[in-house]
């Protein structure tokens, strides 16, 4: 196989990888909700702010159909 395709296959993965780290954590998020906030004491509004940053990153993070 010609170096660029490895280069390909390589890119693929570790945005595969990316992708899969980033939807565990969304999930996990949301999940860890009743502890973050009782152990951080955070109030509802508090935790809204966490989630709502998290998923402003989360969708610059997707590639886009634009492209």
């Amino acid at each position: 196989m010609r170096p660029m395709g490895r280069l390909r296959w390589k890119m693929l993965a570790l945005m595969l990888c990316g992708t899969i780290v980033i939807y565990v954590d969304r999930n996990v998020l949301g999940v860890l909700a009743p502890i973050l906030k009782k152990d951080l004491n955070f109030s509802t509004e508090q935790y809204s702010y966490v989630v709502s940053a998290f998923q402003l990153v989360y969708s610059f993070s997707q590639p886009s159909r634009a492209i």
